[in-house]
Protein backbone atom coordinates (compact mmCIF):
# COMPACT_ATOMS: atom_id res chain seq x y z
CA UNK A 1 0.00 0.00 0.00
CA UNK A 2 1.15 3.51 -1.25
CA UNK A 3 1.95 6.53 1.30
CA UNK A 4 -0.98 7.85 0.94
CA UNK A 5 -3.39 7.98 4.32
CA UNK A 6 -5.85 5.60 4.18
CA UNK A 7 -9.06 4.81 5.69
CA UNK A 8 -11.14 1.58 5.42
CA UNK A 9 -15.02 1.51 5.93
CA UNK A 10 -15.97 -2.18 6.73
CA UNK A 11 -19.79 -2.91 7.44
CA UNK A 12 -20.65 -5.52 10.29
CA UNK A 13 -22.92 -7.52 8.82
CA UNK A 14 -20.73 -11.38 7.32
CA UNK A 15 -17.79 -13.08 8.16
CA UNK A 16 -15.93 -11.61 5.64
CA UNK A 17 -15.63 -8.28 7.30
CA UNK A 18 -14.87 -10.09 10.55
CA UNK A 19 -12.21 -11.66 8.68
CA UNK A 20 -10.86 -7.65 7.12
CA UNK A 21 -11.27 -6.07 10.33
CA UNK A 22 -9.17 -8.59 11.72
CA UNK A 23 -6.78 -8.32 8.92
CA UNK A 24 -6.37 -4.64 9.01
CA UNK A 25 -6.01 -4.98 12.57
CA UNK A 26 -2.87 -6.79 12.31
CA UNK A 27 -1.43 -4.58 10.02
CA UNK A 28 -2.35 -1.44 11.49
CA UNK A 29 -4.40 -0.31 9.00
CA UNK A 30 -7.02 2.79 9.87
CA UNK A 31 -10.82 1.40 9.80
CA UNK A 32 -13.97 2.64 10.79
CA UNK A 33 -17.08 0.28 11.26
CA UNK A 34 -20.46 0.95 9.66
CA UNK A 35 -23.42 -0.57 11.83
CA UNK A 36 -25.37 -0.71 8.31
CA UNK A 37 -27.20 -4.30 8.03
CA UNK A 38 -26.94 -6.22 4.53
CA UNK A 39 -27.16 -3.91 1.50
CA UNK A 40 -24.86 -1.07 3.42
CA UNK A 41 -24.28 1.73 1.29
CA UNK A 42 -22.33 5.21 0.93
CA UNK A 43 -25.23 7.36 1.70
CA UNK A 44 -26.36 5.78 4.82
CA UNK A 45 -23.10 5.76 6.44
CA UNK A 46 -23.45 7.58 9.78
CA UNK A 47 -22.72 11.34 10.09
CA UNK A 48 -19.82 10.70 12.23
CA UNK A 49 -17.91 8.58 9.74
CA UNK A 50 -18.82 11.00 6.81
CA UNK A 51 -17.24 13.42 8.38
CA UNK A 52 -14.02 11.70 9.00
CA UNK A 53 -13.84 10.78 5.28
CA UNK A 54 -12.29 14.86 4.27
CA UNK A 55 -9.12 13.62 6.67
CA UNK A 56 -7.80 10.66 4.60
CA UNK A 57 -6.64 10.69 1.17
CA UNK A 58 -7.89 7.50 0.26
CA UNK A 59 -10.81 5.82 1.14
CA UNK A 60 -11.79 2.23 0.58
CA UNK A 61 -15.45 1.57 1.58
CA UNK A 62 -16.00 -2.69 1.73
CA UNK A 63 -19.15 -3.38 -0.29
CA UNK A 64 -20.86 0.22 0.08
CA UNK A 65 -23.44 0.10 -2.11
CA UNK A 66 -24.88 3.17 -4.60
CA UNK A 67 -23.24 6.06 -5.18
CA UNK A 68 -19.98 7.08 -3.43
CA UNK A 69 -19.81 10.63 -1.36
CA UNK A 70 -16.74 11.85 -2.09
CA UNK A 71 -13.44 12.00 -5.43
CA UNK A 72 -11.02 10.35 -2.90
CA UNK A 73 -13.62 7.46 -2.20
CA UNK A 74 -13.08 3.53 -3.72
CA UNK A 75 -15.53 0.89 -3.44
CA UNK A 76 -14.01 -2.60 -3.19
CA UNK A 77 -16.27 -5.53 -3.96
CA UNK A 78 -16.89 -8.47 -5.97
CA UNK A 79 -20.75 -8.53 -6.36
CA UNK A 80 -22.21 -7.30 -9.72
CA UNK A 81 -24.61 -4.75 -9.37
CA UNK A 82 -27.42 -4.06 -11.96
CA UNK A 83 -29.69 -1.70 -12.63
CA UNK A 84 -31.78 -0.60 -16.09
CA UNK A 85 -29.30 -0.40 -19.17
CA UNK A 86 -26.29 -1.55 -17.72
CA UNK A 87 -24.00 -3.69 -19.51
CA UNK A 88 -23.38 -7.38 -18.38
CA UNK A 89 -20.34 -9.13 -18.84
CA UNK A 90 -20.87 -12.50 -17.37
CA UNK A 91 -17.07 -13.61 -18.18
CA UNK A 92 -15.86 -10.77 -16.00
CA UNK A 93 -13.94 -12.18 -12.48
CA UNK A 94 -13.53 -10.09 -9.63
CA UNK A 95 -11.20 -10.51 -6.74
CA UNK A 96 -13.47 -11.15 -3.07
CA UNK A 97 -13.14 -7.80 -1.29
CA UNK A 98 -11.16 -10.23 0.99
CA UNK A 99 -8.73 -10.50 -1.71
CA UNK A 100 -8.30 -7.27 -2.84
CA UNK A 101 -7.69 -5.98 1.39
CA UNK A 102 -4.97 -8.78 1.25
CA UNK A 103 -3.77 -6.86 -1.81
CA UNK A 104 -3.49 -3.74 -0.75
CA UNK A 105 -2.00 -4.82 2.39
CA UNK A 106 0.45 -7.34 0.20
CA UNK A 107 -0.50 -10.19 2.25
CA UNK A 108 -1.09 -13.74 1.17
CA UNK A 109 -4.44 -15.17 2.41
CA UNK A 110 -4.35 -18.44 4.97
CA UNK A 111 -6.07 -21.52 4.32
CA UNK A 112 -8.77 -20.51 6.37
CA UNK A 113 -9.17 -16.67 5.32
CA UNK A 114 -9.52 -18.57 1.71
CA UNK A 115 -11.99 -20.47 3.23
CA UNK A 116 -13.92 -16.94 4.70
CA UNK A 117 -13.48 -15.37 0.64
CA UNK A 118 -14.96 -18.74 -0.91
CA UNK A 119 -17.94 -18.14 1.46
CA UNK A 120 -18.42 -14.52 0.38
CA UNK A 121 -18.00 -15.27 -3.18
CA UNK A 122 -19.65 -18.39 -3.81
CA UNK A 123 -21.00 -19.94 -0.18
CA UNK A 124 -20.85 -23.79 0.76
CA UNK A 125 -20.43 -25.25 -3.26
CA UNK A 126 -17.58 -23.34 -3.67
CA UNK A 127 -15.80 -23.89 -0.21
CA UNK A 128 -16.10 -27.36 -1.10
CA UNK A 129 -14.44 -26.65 -4.01
CA UNK A 130 -11.19 -24.92 -2.23
CA UNK A 131 -11.10 -28.20 0.14
CA UNK A 132 -10.41 -30.57 -2.76
CA UNK A 133 -7.89 -28.09 -4.64
CA UNK A 134 -6.29 -28.17 -1.37
CA UNK A 135 -6.67 -31.46 -0.99
CA UNK A 136 -8.11 -31.37 2.56
CA UNK A 137 -9.57 -34.25 4.09
CA UNK A 138 -13.15 -34.62 5.07
CA UNK A 139 -12.78 -33.59 8.56
CA UNK A 140 -10.26 -30.83 7.49
CA UNK A 141 -12.87 -29.17 5.40
CA UNK A 142 -15.45 -29.68 7.60
CA UNK A 143 -13.61 -27.96 10.14
CA UNK A 144 -12.68 -24.78 8.62
CA UNK A 145 -16.54 -24.45 6.61
CA UNK A 146 -18.53 -25.01 10.53
CA UNK A 147 -15.87 -22.19 11.59
CA UNK A 148 -17.26 -19.95 8.60
CA UNK A 149 -20.53 -20.46 9.18
CA UNK A 150 -20.33 -19.88 12.95
CA UNK A 151 -19.09 -16.28 12.53
CA UNK A 152 -21.36 -15.50 9.42
CA UNK A 153 -24.49 -16.84 11.81
CA UNK A 154 -22.98 -14.20 14.52
CA UNK A 155 -22.13 -11.29 12.63
CA UNK A 156 -25.46 -11.47 11.05
CA UNK A 157 -27.15 -11.51 14.46
CA UNK A 158 -28.74 -15.32 14.23
CA UNK A 159 -30.23 -16.34 17.52
CA UNK A 160 -31.57 -19.95 18.84
CA UNK A 161 -35.21 -18.71 17.70
CA UNK A 162 -33.94 -18.12 14.09
CA UNK A 163 -32.61 -20.89 13.49
CA UNK A 164 -35.82 -22.64 14.73
CA UNK A 165 -37.30 -20.48 12.06
CA UNK A 166 -35.02 -21.81 9.67
CA UNK A 167 -35.47 -25.19 10.22
CA UNK A 168 -39.40 -24.87 10.03
CA UNK A 169 -38.83 -23.08 7.08
CA UNK A 170 -37.14 -25.76 5.67
CA UNK A 171 -39.48 -28.70 6.80
CA UNK A 172 -42.42 -26.42 5.25
CA UNK A 173 -40.61 -26.06 1.98
CA UNK A 174 -42.09 -27.04 -1.34
CA UNK A 175 -39.63 -29.62 -3.00
CA UNK A 176 -40.57 -30.33 -6.59
CA UNK A 177 -37.69 -32.60 -6.25
CA UNK A 178 -33.93 -32.45 -5.89
CA UNK A 179 -33.59 -30.32 -9.12
CA UNK A 180 -35.40 -27.12 -7.08
CA UNK A 181 -36.74 -26.51 -3.66
CA UNK A 182 -38.67 -22.92 -2.80
CA UNK A 183 -37.89 -21.96 0.85
CA UNK A 184 -40.26 -19.02 2.04
CA UNK A 185 -38.31 -16.65 5.07
CA UNK A 186 -40.24 -14.24 7.76
CA UNK A 187 -36.78 -12.52 8.20
CA UNK A 188 -33.59 -12.69 5.83
CA UNK A 189 -31.31 -13.42 8.66
CA UNK A 190 -32.24 -16.89 8.47
CA UNK A 191 -31.04 -17.57 5.07
CA UNK A 192 -27.79 -18.47 6.21
CA UNK A 193 -29.29 -21.68 8.75
CA UNK A 194 -31.18 -22.50 5.79
CA UNK A 195 -28.18 -23.15 3.98
CA UNK A 196 -26.56 -24.31 6.71
CA UNK A 197 -29.97 -26.92 7.08
CA UNK A 198 -29.44 -28.19 3.26
CA UNK A 199 -25.59 -28.68 3.51
CA UNK A 200 -25.97 -31.15 6.34
CA UNK A 201 -28.85 -32.63 4.44
CA UNK A 202 -26.42 -33.47 1.70
CA UNK A 203 -24.13 -34.98 4.34
CA UNK A 204 -21.29 -31.76 3.87
CA UNK A 205 -20.98 -32.30 -0.01
CA UNK A 206 -23.37 -29.96 -1.06
CA UNK A 207 -26.33 -27.75 -0.56
CA UNK A 208 -28.12 -30.53 -1.73
CA UNK A 209 -30.74 -29.33 -4.33
CA UNK A 210 -29.38 -28.18 -7.76
CA UNK A 211 -31.12 -25.04 -7.44
CA UNK A 212 -32.11 -23.38 -3.77
CA UNK A 213 -34.63 -20.38 -3.87
CA UNK A 214 -35.25 -18.39 -0.70
CA UNK A 215 -37.40 -15.76 -0.20
CA UNK A 216 -37.16 -13.30 2.23
CA UNK A 217 -40.52 -11.34 3.67
CA UNK A 218 -39.91 -9.05 6.25
CA UNK A 219 -40.13 -5.45 4.88
CA UNK A 220 -40.59 -4.97 0.71
CA UNK A 221 -38.51 -8.63 0.75
CA UNK A 222 -35.59 -9.97 -1.06
CA UNK A 223 -34.96 -13.14 -2.92
CA UNK A 224 -31.98 -15.17 -3.50
CA UNK A 225 -31.36 -18.23 -6.39
CA UNK A 226 -28.33 -20.11 -5.68
CA UNK A 227 -28.37 -22.51 -8.59
CA UNK A 228 -25.98 -24.63 -10.91
CA UNK A 229 -28.18 -25.39 -14.07
CA UNK A 230 -28.79 -23.94 -17.68
CA UNK A 231 -27.02 -20.68 -16.43
CA UNK A 232 -29.74 -19.85 -14.16
CA UNK A 233 -28.08 -16.87 -12.72
CA UNK A 234 -26.61 -15.25 -15.66
CA UNK A 235 -29.87 -15.50 -16.87
CA UNK A 236 -31.89 -13.93 -14.21
CA UNK A 237 -29.87 -11.16 -14.02
CA UNK A 238 -30.45 -10.28 -17.67
CA UNK A 239 -33.69 -10.46 -17.50
CA UNK A 240 -34.09 -8.78 -13.56
CA UNK A 241 -32.02 -5.76 -13.81
CA UNK A 242 -33.03 -3.20 -11.52
CA UNK A 243 -31.82 -3.84 -8.10
CA UNK A 244 -30.60 -7.21 -8.25
CA UNK A 245 -26.89 -8.53 -7.68
CA UNK A 246 -24.80 -11.69 -8.65
CA UNK A 247 -21.91 -13.80 -7.21
CA UNK A 248 -20.32 -17.27 -7.83
CA UNK A 249 -18.94 -19.17 -10.56
CA UNK A 250 -19.93 -20.54 -13.63
CA UNK A 251 -20.61 -23.76 -12.25
CA UNK A 252 -22.29 -22.75 -9.05
CA UNK A 253 -23.53 -19.11 -8.54
CA UNK A 254 -26.22 -16.66 -7.18
CA UNK A 255 -28.65 -14.51 -8.06
CA UNK A 256 -29.96 -11.97 -5.66
CA UNK A 257 -33.00 -9.25 -6.30
CA UNK A 258 -34.11 -6.41 -3.53
CA UNK A 259 -37.76 -5.45 -3.99
CA UNK A 260 -39.53 -1.81 -3.30
CA UNK A 261 -42.69 -2.80 -1.97
CA UNK A 262 -44.25 -6.02 -1.10
CA UNK A 263 -46.06 -6.41 -4.43
CA UNK A 264 -43.32 -6.12 -6.42
CA UNK A 265 -42.18 -9.01 -4.63
CA UNK A 266 -45.20 -11.40 -4.88
CA UNK A 267 -45.18 -10.16 -8.92
CA UNK A 268 -41.93 -11.22 -9.76
CA UNK A 269 -41.50 -13.94 -7.32
CA UNK A 270 -44.23 -15.87 -9.20
CA UNK A 271 -42.61 -14.71 -12.50
CA UNK A 272 -39.06 -16.32 -11.58
CA UNK A 273 -41.23 -19.37 -10.17
CA UNK A 274 -42.62 -19.61 -13.58
CA UNK A 275 -39.06 -19.53 -15.12
CA UNK A 276 -37.15 -21.60 -12.87
CA UNK A 277 -39.91 -24.49 -13.42
CA UNK A 278 -39.75 -23.99 -17.02
CA UNK A 279 -36.05 -23.89 -17.06
CA UNK A 280 -35.21 -26.53 -14.19
CA UNK A 281 -38.14 -28.93 -14.79
CA UNK A 282 -39.27 -28.51 -18.26
CA UNK A 283 -43.16 -28.53 -16.21
CA UNK A 284 -44.63 -26.08 -14.57
CA UNK A 285 -46.01 -27.22 -11.21
CA UNK A 286 -50.06 -28.20 -10.82
CA UNK A 287 -49.84 -28.50 -7.02
CA UNK A 288 -48.82 -25.66 -4.62
CA UNK A 289 -47.27 -26.17 -1.24
CA UNK A 290 -51.15 -24.93 0.57
CA UNK A 291 -52.41 -27.97 -1.21
CA UNK A 292 -50.30 -30.17 1.12
CA UNK A 293 -51.34 -32.06 4.37
CA UNK A 294 -47.91 -33.68 4.33
CA UNK A 295 -45.05 -35.48 2.50
CA UNK A 296 -42.95 -38.72 2.06
CA UNK A 297 -39.69 -39.23 0.70
CA UNK A 298 -39.28 -42.05 -1.75
CA UNK A 299 -35.85 -41.49 -2.73
CA UNK A 300 -34.20 -38.94 -4.85
CA UNK A 301 -36.89 -37.15 -6.94
CA UNK A 302 -39.24 -38.79 -5.74
CA UNK A 303 -42.01 -37.52 -3.14
CA UNK A 304 -45.34 -38.42 -2.68
CA UNK A 305 -47.36 -35.37 -0.97
CA UNK A 306 -50.93 -36.42 0.31
CA UNK A 307 -53.51 -33.44 -0.67
CA UNK A 308 -56.23 -31.56 1.28
CA UNK A 309 -57.08 -29.58 -2.42
CA UNK A 310 -59.17 -32.35 -4.54
CA UNK A 311 -59.42 -29.79 -7.33
CA UNK A 312 -55.95 -30.00 -7.73
CA UNK A 313 -55.87 -33.71 -7.51
CA UNK A 314 -58.54 -33.22 -10.29
CA UNK A 315 -56.41 -30.96 -12.67
CA UNK A 316 -53.59 -33.05 -12.23
CA UNK A 317 -55.42 -36.50 -13.35
CA UNK A 318 -57.33 -34.97 -16.25
CA UNK A 319 -54.13 -33.04 -17.83
CA UNK A 320 -52.75 -36.75 -17.25
CA UNK A 321 -55.32 -38.25 -19.48
CA UNK A 322 -55.60 -35.36 -21.87
CA UNK A 323 -51.39 -35.84 -22.32
CA UNK A 324 -51.23 -39.50 -22.35
CA UNK A 325 -52.62 -41.66 -25.23
CA UNK A 326 -54.07 -44.16 -23.10
CA UNK A 327 -55.83 -41.91 -21.00
CA UNK A 328 -59.32 -43.61 -21.32
CA UNK A 329 -57.76 -46.53 -19.58
CA UNK A 330 -57.85 -43.91 -16.17
CA UNK A 331 -61.33 -43.11 -14.99
CA UNK A 332 -61.69 -39.40 -13.42
CA UNK A 333 -64.32 -38.90 -11.08
CA UNK A 334 -66.30 -36.15 -10.94
CA UNK A 335 -64.57 -32.74 -8.97
CA UNK A 336 -66.83 -33.43 -5.92
CA UNK A 337 -66.62 -37.09 -5.49
CA UNK A 338 -62.28 -36.69 -4.84
CA UNK A 339 -63.82 -34.65 -1.73
CA UNK A 340 -64.03 -37.57 -0.30
CA UNK A 341 -61.31 -39.48 -0.68
CA UNK A 342 -57.85 -39.81 0.11
CA UNK A 343 -55.28 -38.03 -2.44
CA UNK A 344 -51.70 -38.37 -3.35
CA UNK A 345 -50.19 -36.88 -6.09
CA UNK A 346 -46.10 -37.37 -7.27
CA UNK A 347 -43.56 -34.24 -7.46
CA UNK A 348 -45.86 -31.48 -8.84
CA UNK A 349 -48.03 -33.26 -10.23
CA UNK A 350 -46.13 -36.19 -12.60
CA UNK A 351 -48.53 -38.98 -10.97
CA UNK A 352 -51.05 -40.03 -8.26
CA UNK A 353 -53.51 -42.35 -6.75
CA UNK A 354 -56.81 -42.11 -4.83
CA UNK A 355 -58.38 -44.21 -1.74
CA UNK A 356 -62.21 -44.38 -1.80
CA UNK A 357 -63.12 -46.45 1.27
CA UNK A 358 -60.65 -48.99 0.71
CA UNK A 359 -61.32 -48.83 -2.70
CA UNK A 360 -58.06 -47.63 -5.22
CA UNK A 361 -58.99 -45.71 -7.64
CA UNK A 362 -57.47 -43.38 -10.22
CA UNK A 363 -53.95 -44.67 -10.48
CA UNK A 364 -52.80 -41.93 -13.15
CA UNK A 365 -49.27 -40.93 -14.49
CA UNK A 366 -48.60 -37.51 -16.74
CA UNK A 367 -46.32 -39.10 -19.26
CA UNK A 368 -44.91 -35.96 -19.88
CA UNK A 369 -43.95 -34.82 -16.73
CA UNK A 370 -43.02 -38.38 -15.07
CA UNK A 371 -40.15 -38.71 -18.36
CA UNK A 372 -38.56 -34.82 -16.87
CA UNK A 373 -38.74 -36.18 -13.17
CA UNK A 374 -37.31 -39.34 -14.46
CA UNK A 375 -39.73 -41.26 -12.52
CA UNK A 376 -40.94 -43.78 -15.40
CA UNK A 377 -41.81 -46.42 -12.77
CA UNK A 378 -43.37 -45.39 -10.73
CA UNK A 379 -46.99 -47.63 -10.33
CA UNK A 380 -44.81 -50.19 -7.22
CA UNK A 381 -44.49 -46.62 -5.39
CA UNK A 382 -48.24 -45.23 -6.11
CA UNK A 383 -49.17 -49.00 -5.23
CA UNK A 384 -46.86 -48.96 -1.50
CA UNK A 385 -49.15 -45.47 -0.74
CA UNK A 386 -52.53 -46.53 -1.60
CA UNK A 387 -51.63 -50.30 0.83
CA UNK A 388 -50.44 -48.04 3.48
CA UNK A 389 -53.61 -45.58 3.25
CA UNK A 390 -56.22 -48.47 3.66
CA UNK A 391 -56.41 -49.40 0.12
CA UNK A 392 -57.62 -53.22 -0.35
CA UNK A 393 -59.26 -53.59 -3.40
CA UNK A 394 -59.23 -52.60 -7.27
CA UNK A 395 -60.10 -53.24 -10.45
CA UNK A 396 -58.31 -53.03 -13.83
CA UNK A 397 -58.48 -54.26 -17.53
CA UNK A 398 -57.39 -57.64 -18.05
CA UNK A 399 -53.40 -57.02 -19.19
CA UNK A 400 -50.04 -56.21 -17.78
CA UNK A 401 -52.10 -54.71 -14.77
CA UNK A 402 -53.26 -57.64 -13.13
CA UNK A 403 -49.66 -59.09 -12.85
CA UNK A 404 -47.98 -56.25 -10.90
CA UNK A 405 -50.99 -55.99 -8.72
CA UNK A 406 -50.27 -59.83 -7.89
CA UNK A 407 -46.87 -58.91 -7.16
CA UNK A 408 -48.19 -56.50 -4.59
CA UNK A 409 -50.97 -59.24 -2.87
CA UNK A 410 -53.67 -58.32 -5.03
CA UNK A 411 -55.64 -61.35 -5.63
CA UNK A 412 -57.79 -61.77 -8.74
CA UNK A 413 -61.65 -62.53 -7.73
CA UNK A 414 -64.10 -61.97 -10.68
CA UNK A 415 -63.77 -60.68 -14.31
CA UNK A 416 -66.57 -58.95 -16.15
CA UNK A 417 -66.94 -59.00 -20.08
CA UNK A 418 -66.25 -55.31 -21.42
CA UNK A 419 -69.42 -54.09 -23.10
CA UNK A 420 -69.53 -52.03 -25.44
CA UNK A 421 -72.16 -49.25 -24.13
CA UNK A 422 -70.11 -48.49 -21.11
CA UNK A 423 -66.53 -48.20 -22.83
CA UNK A 424 -64.38 -45.18 -22.13
CA UNK A 425 -64.53 -42.22 -23.97
CA UNK A 426 -61.76 -42.32 -26.41
CA UNK A 427 -61.71 -46.01 -26.38
CA UNK A 428 -59.53 -46.96 -29.04
CA UNK A 429 -61.31 -50.64 -29.96
CA UNK A 430 -58.53 -51.21 -33.09
CA UNK A 431 -55.44 -50.56 -31.16
CA UNK A 432 -57.01 -52.19 -27.61
CA UNK A 433 -59.93 -54.66 -28.72
CA UNK A 434 -62.68 -55.49 -25.39
CA UNK A 435 -60.50 -56.91 -22.66
CA UNK A 436 -62.36 -58.13 -19.56
CA UNK A 437 -62.35 -56.37 -16.57
CA UNK A 438 -60.67 -57.39 -13.34
CA UNK A 439 -61.77 -57.19 -9.84
CA UNK A 440 -59.18 -57.82 -6.94
CA UNK A 441 -59.20 -57.44 -3.40
CA UNK A 442 -55.57 -57.61 -0.79
CA UNK A 443 -54.90 -60.99 0.64
CA UNK A 444 -53.76 -59.71 3.41
CA UNK A 445 -50.02 -59.70 3.65
CA UNK A 446 -47.83 -56.87 5.33
CA UNK A 447 -45.55 -54.74 2.88
CA UNK A 448 -42.58 -56.99 4.66
CA UNK A 449 -44.08 -60.23 3.59
CA UNK A 450 -45.21 -58.44 0.07
CA UNK A 451 -41.31 -57.90 -0.28
CA UNK A 452 -39.99 -61.04 1.05
CA UNK A 453 -41.92 -62.91 -1.64
CA UNK A 454 -41.23 -60.30 -4.60
CA UNK A 455 -37.90 -60.85 -3.80
CA UNK A 456 -38.09 -65.13 -3.84
CA UNK A 457 -40.49 -64.63 -6.67
CA UNK A 458 -42.83 -66.52 -4.59
CA UNK A 459 -46.27 -64.57 -5.40
CA UNK A 460 -49.07 -66.07 -6.98
CA UNK A 461 -48.43 -65.36 -10.22
CA UNK A 462 -51.94 -64.06 -12.35
CA UNK A 463 -51.27 -66.43 -15.37
CA UNK A 464 -51.33 -68.98 -12.95
CA UNK A 465 -54.76 -68.52 -11.87
CA UNK A 466 -55.95 -66.61 -14.61
CA UNK A 467 -58.76 -69.34 -15.96
CA UNK A 468 -60.03 -70.11 -12.63
CA UNK A 469 -61.24 -66.43 -11.95
CA UNK A 470 -65.33 -66.68 -12.28
CA UNK A 471 -67.23 -64.46 -14.67
CA UNK A 472 -70.05 -62.15 -13.07
CA UNK A 473 -73.05 -60.25 -14.57
CA UNK A 474 -72.35 -56.90 -13.53
CA UNK A 475 -70.40 -54.37 -11.65
CA UNK A 476 -72.88 -55.09 -8.34
CA UNK A 477 -72.22 -58.53 -8.19
CA UNK A 478 -68.56 -57.86 -8.64
CA UNK A 479 -68.25 -55.93 -5.57
CA UNK A 480 -69.86 -58.56 -3.92
CA UNK A 481 -67.85 -61.38 -4.81
CA UNK A 482 -65.03 -59.04 -3.76
CA UNK A 483 -66.48 -58.37 -0.38
CA UNK A 484 -66.81 -61.65 0.12
CA UNK A 485 -63.21 -62.11 -0.53
CA UNK A 486 -62.13 -59.38 1.76
CA UNK A 487 -64.54 -60.61 4.50
CA UNK A 488 -63.06 -64.21 4.85
CA UNK A 489 -59.33 -63.14 4.75
CA UNK A 490 -56.92 -65.00 7.38
CA UNK A 491 -55.56 -63.38 10.26
CA UNK A 492 -52.60 -61.85 8.02
CA UNK A 493 -54.98 -59.51 7.04
CA UNK A 494 -55.94 -57.60 10.37
CA UNK A 495 -52.59 -57.86 11.16
CA UNK A 496 -51.38 -55.81 7.80
CA UNK A 497 -54.31 -53.20 8.68
CA UNK A 498 -53.14 -52.40 12.12
CA UNK A 499 -51.64 -49.00 11.87
CA UNK A 500 -48.64 -49.85 13.91
CA UNK A 501 -47.58 -52.94 11.99
CA UNK A 502 -47.80 -50.64 8.77
CA UNK A 503 -45.86 -47.88 10.26
CA UNK A 504 -42.45 -48.76 9.79
CA UNK A 505 -41.77 -49.37 5.85
CA UNK A 506 -38.99 -49.44 3.47
CA UNK A 507 -39.80 -49.06 -0.13
CA UNK A 508 -37.82 -51.55 -2.30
Amino acid sequence: MNNQKTLFIVPNNDAEALKIQEMLTKYGAEFLVTNQAWGASWTKLEDSIKQELKNYEKVYGIELQGEMVDENCENIDHHKYYKIGDEQNSEQKIDSALGQVAKLLRHELTTEEKFYEANDTGYIPEMEKLAVELKLSPEESEKFIEQVNFDEEKMQGVTSEIREMAQHAVDDAYVYDERLVWIDLPDFKAMRPVTNILYRMGKYKNMLYDTTVIGANDGPGRLVVFGNKEKIVESLTGIYKEGSWSGGNDEYGYFGIQFKELKQKEEISREIRGYLEEKVLGYHRIVERGDIIKTENYGPGLHIHELKNSEKFYEAINSAKKDNEYGSFVHAYERDEYKKMKLFVVNAGAAGVAVKKGDIVSVFKNPDMALKDSIERINNTLLVTALKNGGERLDCFDGFLPELYAKFGFVPCARLKFNDEYAPEGWNFERDGKPNILFMGHNGDTLDEIYKKQENKSWTKYADVRENVPFVEDYDQASEVVSEFLKNRDEKTKEFRNEENRSEIKLR
